[in-house]
């Protein structure tokens, strides 16, 4: 992890480093507890702490930008070459509806890890273990407030519904295949994850 500890571009674009996506909680944890708010470059901040990221997206002034930046322009300092790249680099990988709208009114933008968040201590006990028992938390997958996701309810609903199905078959499924991870450290998530099901017998496990 010490890689991390650089600051500027070169020690932002390690988030993002597609060999390590598929396993990015060992750096997660480091961050929480190193450098829970991070400020690698100009006006970027990234947030790991569930509580920091949760209060980010209640505060309705983050929004205030994505409603009116023409205040930007008036500011006292024009941003440096490498704070642009910086914002470039949110704006790309991040996504640009969540990184505008966690604009601040000085243009500050928090990048919000939300499996970083997700995993929190604070949140929840064993956060790294798969509890289907484990009663709601308040995570941040979908947002909160201002900046709730609206197809939040329809994620659910599929989810739900393709999780009913999978249980109601009367074969079992198994990992038939490397699984494939989308390489974006923000909104992380599978790109592919082969199955297969053993079926009447005529399929049988390797």
């Amino acid at each position: 992890m010490t890689e991390l500890l650089a600051d500027g571009v070169e020690g932002l674009m390690t988030l993002f480093d597609p060999h390590r996506v598929a396993d990015p909680y060992p750096r997660y944890a480091w961050l929480r507890a190193a450098r829970p708010v991070w400020h690698p470059v100009g006006r970027v901040y990234v947030l790991s702490r569930h509580g920091d990221c949760a209060a980010v997206l209640r505060d309705p002034d983050s929004a205030a930008p994505r409603r009116d930046t023409s205040g930007c322009a008036g500011s006292a300092r024009a941003p440096s070459e490498e704070e642009l790249v910086a914002t470039c680099i949110l704006l790309l990988v991040a996504g640009h509806e969540t990184t505008t709208s966690l604009m601040g009114s000085a243009g500050s933008a928090a990048l919000m890890l939300v499996g970083a968040a997700n995993r929190d201590p604070a949140l929840c006990a064993d956060p790294d273990q798969l509890d289907v028992t484990r009663p709601p938390t308040r995570h941040v997958s979908f947002g909160q407030g201002i900046h709730f996701c609206l197809g939040a309810p329809l994620a659910r609903l599929e989810t739900q519904i393709v999780l009913r199905q999978l249980l109601q078959r009367p074969d079992d499924p198994w990992l038939a295949g490397e699984p494939a991870w989308k390489e974006n450290t923000v909104l992380r998530g599978l790109r592919r994850l082969p199955v297969q099901f053993t079926g009447l017998g005529l399929v049988r496990r390797p």
